[in-house]
């Protein structure tokens, strides 16, 4: 894919500290990976820590390191690779939203599907069809946003890593 992926350093950083003996606080935060088929796979820093434990601690010589090439999308994965420890699931990228996404500026896009709320964004459910849900929280998460979703009030919403 040819996308200019914006997630940085200190968002790599965060994700990468894997305490031992004790989950990450963003173990839970979705994070999107790339599929060797070009579909992306949504999974968590948890889920990818065991996968580097498993398959890559040879070839990088830190978690950090190889978090950053797969959230860079500078390695790819197989679905069954990536779904080591729990049920991951995939998707292919919205044609239409892909379409809104490279033609638009990126507030021009948030605009599209979000609205502000005190210190985040949040997903204008009204607005995005459950086919393109995926691929609004995908573009988001590639420009350094964290999901969060709450499944008690129903919303997803988004902050700055």
């Amino acid at each position: 894919m040819d996308l200019d992926i914006k997630i940085t350093e200190r968002t790599i950083s965060k994700l990468s500290f894997v305490p031992e003996g004790v989950p990450s606080i963003y173990g839970i935060s979705p994070i999107y990976v790339l599929l060797i088929n070009n579909q992306i796979a949504i999974t968590t820093n948890s889920n990818m820590f065991i996968v580097f434990k498993e398959n890559y601690k040879g070839k990088y010589a830190s978690f950090k390191d190889f978090l950053r090439d797969a959230l860079l999308q500078k390695i790819s994965f197989t679905l069954k690779e990536v779904s080591v420890n729990s049920y991951v699931d995939s998707f292919s990228l919205n044609k239409k939203v892909e379409k809104k996404y490279k033609s638009e500026s990126f507030v021009e896009f948030q605009k599209s599907y979000c609205h502000s709320s005190s210190n985040s964004l949040c997903l204008d459910k009204e607005q995005t069809n459950p086919d393109e849900l995926a691929s609004v929280l995908y573009f988001l998460f590639i420009n350094n946003y964290q999901i969060r979703e709450d499944d008690v009030i129903g919303t997803i919403c988004f902050t700055d890593w």
